[in-house]
């Protein structure tokens, strides 16, 4: 258990200076030029899947 604690800890604190960084700017996965947070569009495997039928 310590050492999820610790992870998100870690987690938390990056999370926190990349929203200070960005000054509470909202971000889009536009804004990477991407369709979307899930990174389907760029993944080769679910290319492969969707192409496969399933």
């Amino acid at each position: 258990m310590f050492r999820r604690r610790g992870y998100l800890a870690a987690v938390w604190t990056y999370r926190v200076a990349a929203r200070t960084e960005l000054e509470g700017r909202p971000l889009s996965p536009a804004v990477f030029g991407w369709d979307g947070w899930d990174g389907k569009d760029r993944c080769a495997i679910c290319e492969e899947v969707g192409a496969g039928g399933g």
